[in-house]
C-alpha cells in the first residue's frame, strides 16, 4: 500500500512538472531574463528549450559603437541539470553553427569589444564547467585600423573536448582548421 502511495505521488509530481513546462511560456520568460541581464548588446531571434538542450537562433552580440562583434546562426547548449544541485553550471557541449567573430582595433588605438552589464557588489559563486565546444563553418576577421592591417579566416572548424573543464587543469584535446584568405590553410591538433 505504501509503495502505491509513493508511486502515485511521484507520478503526480512528474505530471505537474511536465504540465508546467508545456503550458508556462518558459522560453519567452528565460529570453526576457537573458536580455535583461545581458543588456542591450546581445539579442537572438528565437530560443528553444528542450529537456536536454537549449537552442538560440540568430544570436548577435554588438559593441557599444553599434558594430557586430559576434554573429551566430545557431547556438546549441547541452546543459547538465544535475550540476546545478552541486552549485555548478555544467555544460556538456556548446555547438556554434556559422559564427562570425569580428575583432577590431579602432583608429584611436582601442579595441572595439562588447560590454556586458554587471550588478554592483555581486560576485559569481557558481563554478562553470564546459566539457566540449564545437564550431562549424565559422569566420574570423581581425582588423587593425591603426596599422591598416586585415586578416580573414574562413571555414573555421574547431572541436575541443575535456574530461574536466576548459577552465581547470586537466587533459584536453583541440582540433582546429581554417582557410586563410586569399589562399592557404592552417590546422592545429593538440592532445
Amino acid at each position: 500500500m505504501l509503495k502505491k502511495l509513493i508511486l502515485g505521488i511521484i507520478i503526480i509530481v512528474f505530471l505537474s512538472i511536465g504540465g508546467l513546462v508545456l503550458f508556462f511560456p518558459l522560453d519567452s520568460f528565460i529570453k526576457k531574463k537573458i536580455e535583461e541581464s545581458a543588456g542591450p548588446y546581445i539579442s537572438f531571434s528565437t530560443l528553444k528549450i528542450g529537456w536536454n538542450s537549449i537552442m538560440a537562433d540568430d544570436v548577435l552580440i554588438k559593441t557599444p559603437e553599434g558594430t557586430d562583434f559576434l554573429k551566430i546562426k545557431q547556438l546549441r547548449l547541452k546543459p547538465s541539470f544535475l550540476g546545478l544541485l552541486r552549485k555548478k553550471l555544467e555544460i556538456k557541449g556548446i555547438e556554434l553553427d556559422s559564427p562570425e567573430l569580428t575583432i577590431k582595433k579602432a583608429k584611436n588605438g582601442k579595441w572595439v569589444l562588447p560590454e556586458f552589464k554587471k550588478k554592483k557588489g555581486e560576485g559569481s559563486t557558481m563554478e562553470v564547467i564546459v566539457r566540449s565546444v564545437r564550431v562549424d563553418r565559422g569566420a574570423m576577421l581581425f582588423a587593425d585600423e591603426v596599422q591598416g592591417a586585415r586578416f580573414d579566416l574562413t571555414d573555421v572548424a574547431i572541436d575541443m573536448s575535456s574530461r574536466l573543464s576548459f577552465f581547470s587543469p586537466g587533459k584536453a584535446s583541440i582540433n582546429a582548421s581554417a582557410k586563410v584568405l586569399p589562399s592557404g590553410k592552417i590546422s592545429i591538433n593538440s592532445k
